[in-house]
């Protein structure tokens, strides 16, 4: 049986998100995010699993709120690209 594999570069995005910074300053935060298989194994995986963009979805969400919670908001403006 063969399965039909996706290998091209997908993305979703995150609705904005506001985050409490360490001095109590609340900040809204979106995102974008890309992925791209590399191990055709998972990919069989994900294509079976019904909650895996949730949970991608959960991940992003903790990986942006849990840094920039812990930082002052003057330190992030600092931080930001130029």
């Amino acid at each position: 049986m063969y399965q039909v594999v996706d290998l091209r570069t997908v993305s979703f995005d995150v609705p904005p998100q506001e985050i409490l910074t360490k001095d109590s300053v609340t900040v809204a935060v979106d995102a974008v995010v890309y992925y791209k298989v590399k191990e055709f194994e998972h990919e069989r995986y994900r294509n079976r699993h019904l909650f895996f963009y949730f949970n991608l979805y959960l991940l992003v969400l903790l990986d942006i709120s849990a840094p920039l919670g812990a930082t002052c908001l003057r330190k992030m403006l600092f931080q930001l690209p130029k």
